[in-house]
């Protein structure tokens, strides 16, 4: 049985020696246990028919390729599977720690608080001026502050559905008015160097969808393997939502944010504006009459292009599968992994039936076909069919296997993958192949490999256990100590705060000491000036009546 993947399913596992290079074919419970990288050789085979490095190949490079190649073409009748992502709650940073603002970055804006007459940071907020979310430890508003969008998540209503050719899009559930804040665009954070090695990979893998939104400062946000519901927001031409970069915590944040009054039932588009990935730019589907055709670039900068790329039809898809951080197991993980090409594990029957089974527990319409799981079905009965006396006839060859075997367990556990370099043409393909319900090991090394397993997942148990409690227990005095530090801080900035109001006030107090001081200065000066042009008033009176005096004895002399 062949399946969709990276590589080619077979129904067993093909190793090669490392001394001999001589290809063995192994029970994939065995190759599962194996770690890449490291060597293994022929003894090491469960198989004692096979575990000499003399004895010949059992099958010729070309009859392993043969098979690959029957394999693959089986793959082509086998349905398309659906996307698996994982929703989370804030963005995933992978190549460092998320960033701890220190108390003289916080931004603290002076809005007055609701129950000082304030509109609790409304659009006057300084810092939602400048794209800055308020702290709410810091902020005036205190826990009515209305610039927490972000933090709060205080996301509009909105589902996701069928797009048409465009396969799914994120549309509005209820009326949103222009410039309302949708939702914040949550993924991993990558590092440029992560970011190339992705892009490269949708490319060769044939990715129709691209999540990676620029974040700046050399990073980019890709939510294919994670993210939230902002991702499946579709591109066109003539949007009605755009992008917005904020300062959240100390870190860059992207926000969706309405152009426009949109009604509900509408969807909900951007211009995407990316880098073109491939030779052909990639056909746009918007529809809208500013449509340029394809998605990225300008007009004017692409009026020469006429070939356009082929554009697969997604209208049929699946419906991508959404687990959340609780149902992430081992296999999910796989899954996940799968989806940015993190791990070499090609699609088994273990990760099959569990999509299949995450699937009908979502309510999603899809399922292996039936040939399929009767094909699975009939070779886990074949590989338990093995004839007593030929088990029996080999039992003392496969107990001296199991001696090595299990003596060396820890060492096989470290063997090389099935995959190799050295691999004769397709027969790497092969190599990577095998299926979860192919031959199972020989009833004589059964027992002694589960209860290896088994003994050692309890030591694995028990060290978790005890790792998760230390965790957990730092974890809660960690968070304690940030509390205090936190109520500390506030106590801090309080007590300074009140310290300048204080000192706002006598210096208030002061200025109007001194401004009351200059107006009784003023007030004396005035009045002594008045006192001054009354005196000269009176002496200019004097003088005059002196004058008449004089005036009047002269008249009197002459006429004597």
């Amino acid at each position: 049985m062949s399946l969709p993947g990276d590589g080619v399913q077979l129904e067993d596992h093909w190793i090669q020696c490392d001394r001999c290079n001589t290809w063995r074919r192994v029970p994939k419970e065995v190759a599962d246990s194996l770690v890449d990288d490291a060597e293994w050789y022929c003894e090491l085979n469960p198989n004692a028919q096979f575990a000499i490095c003399s004895v010949p190949q059992e099958l010729t490079n070309e009859e392993i390729d043969q098979e690959a190649a029957e394999a693959e073409e089986e793959q082509q009748n086998l349905p398309k599977l659906p996307a698996v992502w994982q929703l989370i709650q804030g963005n995933y940073y992978s190549h460092r720690k998320r960033k701890q603002q220190d108390e003289d970055d916080i931004m603290v804006c002076h809005c007055p608080p609701p129950w000082r007459g304030g509109d609790g940071c409304g659009p006057n907020c300084i810092n939602r001026m400048l794209c800055i979310e308020c702290t709410e430890d810091f902020c005036p508003c205190e826990n009515q502050c209305n610039n927490q969008m972000f933090t709060k998540k205080q996301y509009a209503k909105l589902a996701v559905r069928r797009a048409g050719a465009k396969g799914f899009g994120l549309y509005a559930e209820e009326d949103v008015a222009a410039g309302q804040f949708l939702i914040e665009y949550i993924g991993e954070v990558l590092e440029e160097e992560e970011y190339i090695r992705r892009k490269q990979y949708y490319i060769q893998t044939g990715q129709r969808h691209y999540y990676f939104m620029n974040i700046g400062n050399g990073e980019v946000i890709d939510a294919c393997r994670k993210g939230n519901h902002a991702r499946f927001i579709n591109h066109s031409c003539e949007p009605n939502c755009e992008t917005q970069k904020w300062m959240v915590r100390g870190e860059l944040a992207i926000g969706l944010y309405t152009l426009r009054k949109i009604k509900a039932g509408e969807e909900l588009t951007f211009d995407y504006n990316f880098e073109r990935y491939g030779d052909k730019p990639m056909r746009c589907f918007c529809g809208s009459k500013k449509c340029r055709k394809f998605i990225g670039g300008t007009q004017e900068s692409t009026a020469n292009i006429v070939e356009l790329g082929d554009a697969e039809d997604v209208t049929n898809d699946p419906e991508p599968v959404m687990v959340r951080e609780e149902e992430t197991d081992a296999m999910v993980q796989a899954m996940l992994d799968k989806e940015v090409g993190t791990t070499q594990r090609a699609w088994d029957n273990k990760l099959l039936n569990r999509l299949q089974q995450l699937c009908r527990q979502k309510g999603i319409d899809w399922s292996l076909p039936e040939e399929a799981e009767g094909r699975t079905a009939s070779t886990q009965q074949a590989a338990g069919a093995a004839s007593p006396s030929q088990q029996e006839s080999e039992d003392g060859s496969r107990a001296a296997a199991l001696t090595s075997t299990s003596a060396g367990l820890s060492h096989a556990q470290a063997a090389a993958s099935p995959a190799s370099s050295s691999a004769p043409g397709g027969a790497a393909a092969a190599a990577k192949a095998g299926l979860d319900g192919a031959s199972s090991p020989p009833p004589a090394i059964r027992g002694p490999l589960k209860a290896a397993f088994k003994q050692l997942k309890r030591k694995r148990a028990a060290v978790s256990d005890e790792d998760t409690a230390a965790a957990a227990a730092a974890k809660k005095l960690a968070a304690q100590q940030r509390k205090q530090e936190r109520q500390q801080q506030l106590e801090k900035r309080r007590l300074k705060q009140h310290e300048e109001f204080i000192r706002r006030q006598l210096q208030e107090e002061r200025r109007l000491q001194k401004l009351h001081e200059k107006q009784l200065e003023q007030q004396r000066k005035q009045q002594d000036r008045q006192q001054l042009l009354q005196q000269k008033q009176q002496q200019q009176g004097q003088v005059a009546d002196d004058a008449d005096v004089d005036d009047a004895d002269a008249e009197e002399e002459d006429e004597a």
